[in-house]
């Protein structure tokens, strides 16, 4: 989730995938997210239920302006690269939707000093 975790100045090797639903334009933004929020973790739930994650599993959250998928997969590389295949299939599924991808890596006090590439997902 690009934010360090409670108590602790370092953030964990991350991905985190922010994305952006096409939202209407006179409702309630929250409720649209969060109702987007549950068709995208449907969607994933149904794709990974046999995937056996190397540290956890995704987590879905919802911000004020996007909906966030996130994993912490320390030395499970694996994991950020199947992140990726499962937004690619997200989008093409769900073709409203632009997904952004942030890597965060050990070390990191802030997610500007990542010198990691970000992926553009439309």
């Amino acid at each position: 989730m690009a934010t360090a975790e409670e108590g602790s100045s370092i953030i964990e090797d991350t991905v985190e995938c922010r994305l952006y639903p096409m939202l209407e334009q006179n409702f309630d933004m929250r409720q649209e997210l969060l109702t987007h929020a549950m068709k995208y973790s449907q969607f994933l739930k149904e794709i990974t239920r046999n995937y056996v994650w190397y540290f956890e599993e995704l987590r879905i959250s919802v911000s004020p302006t996007y909906v966030m998928v996130s994993v912490t997969f320390k030395d499970g590389i694996e994991d950020e690269w199947f992140v990726v295949s499962l937004m690619c299939q997200l989008t093409h599924h769900f073709q409203d939707v632009v997904v952004k991808h942030i890597r965060t890596c050990k070390g990191a006090k802030s997610v500007h000093q990542i010198s990691f590439g970000q992926l553009l997902l439309l």
